[in-house]
Formats: C-alpha cells, structure tokens, sequence
C-alpha cells in the first residue's frame, strides 16, 4: 500500500510540474523536479523536465542542464532520451569531451532504426569543428544520392522520403564542415534540386546552403538561396523563417528583429538556433 501510494504521489508532482512547464513557470519547475528527486532520486522523467526547463529558461542555462544530464545517466542509467539532451547541451556549451563522447555512443549504438540520429549527432559534431571525427564514426558514410523524385516514383511515403532526406542533409553538413565543402555544397544543392516544391525536410537544405553563404561573407548568395527556397513553397517552414531571423539581426539590431529571433530559436534545427541565440545573448548581457 506504501509503495502504491509512493507511485500517485509522484505521479501527482509530475503532472504539476508539467503543468508549470506549460504555463512557463520554468523556475517552479525546476523547484518542484528538485523536490521530487530527494524523494524519488532515480525518476527520469523529473530529470527530464528539470533539463528541459533549464535550457528553455532565457537565457538557456546549458551549463546546469548539462551537470544535470550528466547525473541522470550516473543515477538512471542511459536512455536515448538522455542521450539527446547530453548532446544539445554538449552543443550548446561546445563542450567537445562531452560531445564527441555523446556522438560515440549514439553512432556505435546497432540499432538500424536510429540511422538518422546517428547522422545529426554527427553533424553537431562536425559543426563544432570535428568533421573528420564525424565522418570516421559514421560508417558506410559514402553512399548512392539518388534523386529525391526517384524515391516517390518507388512508391515510398512522404515521411519516408523526408527522412531520407534529413540524413543526405547532415551528410551534406558533414562533408561541408570536414573541410570537403565543394562536395557538401553540390549535394546540398543536388538535393534541393531533385526535391518537389514544398516538399517535407527539404526547407533544412535550402537553409543551410544559405547559411553556408552567409558563414562564408556572401549575404548575396545567402539572400538569393532564401527567395529560391521562398519560391519553392517554404516561406512558412521554420528554418527559412529563423534564417531570414538571423539575417535581420546580422543587418539590425532592432527590438523587432531581436523579437523574431527569439520567437525562432526553439523551432529551427540547432545548427540554425545555436547562431541565432549567438545574435540573442548580447542583448540578453
């Protein structure tokens, strides 16, 4: 009877603390998740909602969330809901022990249904500056681009074909940050180019090619690659809205566009958020 009561009372305390979570009370979050840890010091989804309040705190406090992570796997063991907040904090942070120590385990992990994990863990990876160890814990990294229009002609569906394209996506980022960018930038290219307008994943692409021009000094290259993607039907997809976000803040440094920073950081993919909380962190000091 103790032990049933042990279970609705923690249950209880989690659903409150989502509650906080989805009113954004984050500090009451983290306050409550500690509560529920000094009784309960091996519940994972307290870890989880603790980790999670911090990096959406603003500013994301990385730091914390990290040491957290870190004891969450220590006392509950790995899971890949841990994994993956190890590896955004690790990220965040570019803490490159913990990241490349995370995209180890993630990558040599044999389950075939985490293909597209294993290539975005690689891809942060590669971001922060370790392409060649990337690409070395990615095996059978070389493999046959074959145009996006041919895999709907074979019958597969559209969230099969937009996961296929998110993992030639990473690859292409991969190649990019491994210092082989003429071969990242042609199959970021050959992929948009072979993809329907609007097509599910591929607004990712036309993103990063922008955001490779804009890395690169060439604004008007990155300019261009927005109004083709805008063309192509992803005036609306996130990363698109948070490039043209990042783009406005690089160009001004208005309240507006700080605004429309902020509201785009939380949707884009990292490699995208992580330069935009870049652009929001000296008007947050």
């Amino acid at each position: 009877r103790k032990l049933r009561m042990e279970v609705a009372d923690v249950d209880d305390m989690l659903t409150d603390a989502q509650d906080l979570l989805f009113v954004g009370d984050l500090k009451g979050v983290i306050h409550l998740c500690e509560d529920i840890l000094k009784r309960f010091p091996r519940e994972r989804d307290a870890f989880e909602l603790m980790t999670l309040a911090m990096i959406s705190s603003q500013p994301p406090d990385y730091a914390a969330a990290l040491e957290r992570t870190i004891q969450w796997g220590s006392v509950c063991g790995r899971d890949q809901r841990q994994l993956r907040r190890l590896l955004k904090c690790s990220y965040y942070l570019q803490n490159l022990e913990h990241l490349s120590a995370v995209t180890k385990t993630i990558t040599s992990d044999p389950n075939e249904e985490l293909v597209m994990e294993k290539f975005f863990a690689a891809a942060l990876l590669a971001d922060a500056g370790q392409g060649e160890l990337a690409i070395d814990l990615i095996p059978d990294f070389d493999f046959e681009e074959i145009p996006m229009e041919e895999l709907e002609d074979e019958g597969m569906e559209e969230m099969e074909i937009a996961e296929v394209a998110r993992i030639r996506i990473f690859a292409s980022w991969i190649k990019l940050k491994a210092n082989h960018e003429s071969q990242g930038t042609r199959s970021l290219e050959n992929l948009v180019g072979s993809s329907k307008d609007g097509a599910l994943g591929i607004g990712l692409a036309h993103a990063l090619l922008a955001l490779h021009h804009l890395e690169q000094g060439q604004t008007s290259r990155a300019e261009e690659r927005l109004e083709v993607a805008r063309s192509k039907g992803f005036a609306e997809e996130e990363n698109i809205v948070g490039m043209e976000a990042l783009m406005r803040c690089r160009r001004e440094r208005s309240d507006d566009a700080i605004e429309a920073a902020k509201r785009s950081v939380r949707e884009c993919n990292d490699i995208i958020a992580k330069r935009l909380e870049r652009e929001i962190s000296p008007r947050e000091s």
